[in-house]
């Protein structure tokens, strides 16, 4: 037959093992060094108040030429275009459809961002021109029977 004090022993150990399974997981608890660095904590460097900057790019007036350059892993694109005026920056070829083709056909809108301020009156077309590129892969290419390049009034296309 058990003592008074094994009996004691006992229910003091019960008490204790409820009072702990109470407490949740240790490793979510302060106590515990596993849960110091485990604590995802999000932050931003941007004040709530401030705007969210929005793409700011137009479709360049013409696409004056395209071509490509082959590479061992797919092909360059390259577009060379005139910008509405000048001081156009960021200029890039932003692909419709999620870059991919509709019945084997790649297209991409020719895009550049106007400046900020007041533009200059008279400019010449070389100082209104930009250029940019993009790299095209050998898997982007899969099915691809033309590139066309969009601008605001005109289109150029090409067989890679």
């Amino acid at each position: 037959m058990p003592t008074l004090s094994t009996i004691r022993a006992i229910g003091l150990l019960l008490v204790v093992a409820t009072a702990l399974s109470a407490c949740g997981r240790l490793s979510d608890s302060n106590i515990s060094a596993f849960g110091w660095f485990n604590r995802e904590t999000r932050s931003t460097l941007m004040p709530e108040d401030a705007e969210v900057q929005t793409d700011r790019r137009q479709l360049v007036q013409v696409v004056n030429q395209i071509n490509v350059e082959p590479t061992l892993d797919g092909v360059q694109l390259h577009a060379e275009g005139l910008a509405a005026g000048l001081g156009y920056y960021d200029a890039s070829l932003v692909a419709d459809n999620d870059g991919y083709p509709v019945d084997g056909v790649l297209s991409f809108q020719f895009q550049a961002a106007p400046p900020f301020g007041r533009e200059a009156g008279l400019v010449t077309n070389r100082a209104r021109t930009v250029r940019t590129a993009v790299f095209l892969s050998n898997f982007d290419l899969r099915g691809v029977r033309e590139i066309r390049v969009f601008a605001a009034t005109n289109s150029r296309a090409i067989r890679p």
